[in-house]
Parts: structure tokens; sequence; C-alpha cells
């Protein structure tokens, strides 16, 4: 496969969507959860950043084959609670 082959989107009224739609939406409102009892202002936005960029990670980290992008995830993560 070339660097800029693309895989098929995956079918979004498919069983294997449905279930990661779910996890990001119970991962979202837990974070949210943690994020409301630490005094966050704006929780529910910063956990869907959070969500994200755990997705982001998780992705780089499958293509790279690296656990680098968690540590770096991880740094980000740190700037965002912090701001």
């Amino acid at each position: 496969m070339s660097a800029t082959a693309r895989p098929a989107p995956a079918d979004p009224d498919g069983p294997a969507h449905a279930v990661a739609d779910e996890h990001r939406r119970r991962l979202t409102g837990y974070l949210a959860g943690l994020l409301a009892g630490a005094g966050h202002a704006e929780p529910e936005a910063l956990a869907a950043r959070l969500v994200l960029l755990v997705d982001g990670a998780i992705v780089t980290a499958m293509r790279e084959r690296s656990p680098a992008a968690a540590r770096v995830a991880r740094g980000i993560a740190e700037m965002l609670l912090a701001a």
C-alpha cells in the first residue's frame, strides 16, 4: 500500500461505527464529569478536545507502530489542562 492510500471509510450505519460512537460518547461524558469535579470552566468542551487528542494519538501510534504519539499527546493534554 502506498503512503497516500486510504482504506475505505467504515459503514456509518454498521455495528462497528455504532460501538465506536458509543465509546466516544461515554469517554467524553466520563472526562467531562472528572473535569467538572475538578472545577474546569468548560468541562464538555475540554473533554471533547481530549477525546480528539486520544483518537489522534491512537491512529498515529498504529500508523507509526510506535508509542511516541502517546507521549506527545500527554504533553498536549497537560497544556490543555493547565490553560
